[in-house]
């Protein structure tokens, strides 16, 4: 099993080769994808990227992101989209509930 070095955006990321490629179909390409995904989940936590890389917190999208923002604070994958109608739909449930104290304070009995 040979490791070689490659340049990828100013990152040196390991590509390891599993006994073949499926060009040439010693390998399998699900293999070849796995090991090197594996390398780069390992080069991201050595480099400190690995903490940058996100789950939008809107249960509806479950998008993937890249963090870029300066304190790595960013928690949207979009945020027109996603925090917009996770806004919404709270804002909404916060009204009901107001309307719903409102009519039960008023009823006397």
């Amino acid at each position: 099993m040979g490791v070689q070095r490659t340049q990828v955006g100013g990152v040196q990321p390991f590509r390891q080769r599993c006994g073949g490629s499926a060009e040439d179909g010693r390998g399998r390409a699900s293999d070849l994808l796995r090991g090197r995904v594996l390398i780069e989940m390992y080069n991201a936590q050595l480099i400190g990227t690995w903490r940058r890389l996100k789950v939008c917190h809107n249960a509806r999208c479950h998008e993937v992101f890249f963090d870029q923002s300066k304190n790595n604070s960013r928690t949207w994958f979009d945020t027109a989209a996603c925090a917009n109608a996770l806004n919404l739909r709270a804002y909404r449930e916060r009204r009901k509930a107001a309307r719903f104290s409102d009519l039960s304070e008023r009823d006397p009995g």
